[in-house]
């Protein structure tokens, strides 16, 4: 408990009183736009009279050819941001995601290896500058990892049970996928393929009964019928998303995917080869891991 509450005070204080409370990135804004759309009883906006006073590179809200604006990110993290909106107090949310992280990383990792390497990961986590400032930011990680943990916990808590159904953690198990996913889509799917695998395996094996399967489904469904709904009443189909959707009318194309090459990521580059290379990937994540320092030879 000391720990969280430690995580909530110090990222409450980075994002009030050093970096003020309110998005200092575009990201962030379109978060925050969202929420407050959401507070409106709806998934969009009227575009605003001027469109063109509001258009910008990296604006990530969208004024479509119908006359609305929205967000054009997942609407997990929204719609829990759109509770400190109504509030008056938005900044608060990720630091008491970033409470409730590492508490369910205590109980995970304690269950796992006791409680001496449980406090020792806390700890560690505690000390991240990236955990902190993203607890003092408006960006959807903490609450990333807070769903992540709510499936991992699930997924433990599945198979310490042995024969008994274990219905509340095989329930937390889909639920925290099925957020993942409405919060970071490509989060979510990964998350589920593995815990997917790793339940289908236990099963067979019967180190699960089967029953956790179908009750792991009804806990996914929340959060990926939020996902659905969301995609279906911004660009008209459950499965096109409103980013795909951005990049395809800004950029003529759906540059928004897996791989590499001049038609992958945003096309204004900054190095010699075009789009974004392997090359370019590879050297981005050897600066990043080997010195915490995000260097980056492209804009993508």
């Amino acid at each position: 408990w000391a720990l969280a509450l430690a995580a909530v005070a110090v990222s409450a204080h980075l994002g009030y009183r050093l970096v003020g409370p309110l998005p200092h990135v575009e990201d962030g804004i379109a978060y925050l736009y969202q929420a407050k759309t959401f507070l409106t009883g709806g998934f969009y906006q009227p575009a605003p009279a001027v469109p063109g006073g509001f258009d910008a590179r990296f604006a990530w809200v969208f004024m479509d050819d119908a006359g609305r604006s929205y967000g054009i990110f997942p609407p997990g993290w929204p719609l829990l941001l759109a509770a400190g909106v109504w509030l008056g107090v938005p900044w608060i949310i990720n630091p008491l995601l970033c409470g409730l992280a590492v508490l369910l990383l205590w109980r995970l990792l304690r269950a796992i290896d006791g409680p001496a390497v449980a406090a020792a990961s806390c700890l560690l986590l505690l000390t991240s500058p990236f955990f902190l400032l993203q607890g003092a930011s408006f960006l959807s990680h903490p609450a990333t990892l807070l769903w992540i943990l709510v499936a991992l916990n699930g997924a433990l808590g599945v198979e310490t049970t042995g024969s008994r159904p274990a219905v509340v953690p095989a329930l937390l198990l889909g639920l925290g996928v099925g957020l993942t996913l409405a919060t970071r889509y490509v989060e979510g799917l990964l998350l589920g393929l593995v815990l997917g695998s790793y339940l289908l395996a236990a099963v067979a094996r019967r180190r699960v009964v089967l029953a956790a399967l179908p009750l792991a489904l009804l806990g996914l469904a929340p959060g990926l019928s939020l996902a659905l709904v969301d995609n279906a009443v911004k660009t008209g189909s459950p499965w096109v998303t409103p980013v795909e959707r951005w990049y395809t009318v800004e950029h003529g194309a759906p540059l928004n995917r897996p791989g590499f090459g001049p038609r992958v990521g945003l096309e204004w580059d900054h190095s010699l080869g075009p789009g974004h290379s392997l090359f370019e990937g590879l050297w981005t994540t050897l600066c990043s891991r080997a010195s915490g320092t995000p260097t980056t030879t492209s804009s993508n």
